[in-house]
């Protein structure tokens, strides 16, 4: 059997992938990757963490926790070759009950129909 994801393009994909996040799907969207991805947020520091499929629905699902009702819109998305750049606006609430919301930029790598690579770009909410 073929699976559905095996005829989406990289955009397809990624667009996949924030449709999931708004749904909490965080299995699902831990089997978009690659089984060791690779990635770079800002917030962090500047070198890429190589971090393995399994643990990513624990990392998106600790991010909803720290920040609950969090949505992420696209407003920008290209792809060029086996990169997609994607700019969002992301919204949510502190733990607190604050309302914070702040654009990012998320570049992802896609080897044969998975993620391999992203690297995230935002300054964290106040």
């Amino acid at each position: 059997m073929v699976n559905s994801l095996d005829t989406y393009s990289n955009i397809d994909t990624v667009k996949h992938l924030y449709d999931l996040f708004n749904q909490r799907k965080w299995q699902e969207i831990a089997e978009l990757h690659d089984d060791k991805v690779y990635l770079l947020d800002s917030k962090i520091g500047d070198q890429f963490v190589e971090r393995k499929q399994a643990d990513l629905a624990t990392r998106y699902a600790a991010v909803e926790r720290k920040y609950p009702g969090i949505k992420d819109k696209i407003i920008f998305i290209q792809e060029s070759g086996n990169l997609v750049y994607v700019q969002y606006l992301s919204k949510g609430r502190t733990r607190d009950g604050a309302n914070w919301e702040q654009l990012a930029w998320n570049i992802f790598t896609i080897d044969d129909g998975k993620i391999t690579r992203v690297a995230t770009y935002f300054s964290q909410p106040e």
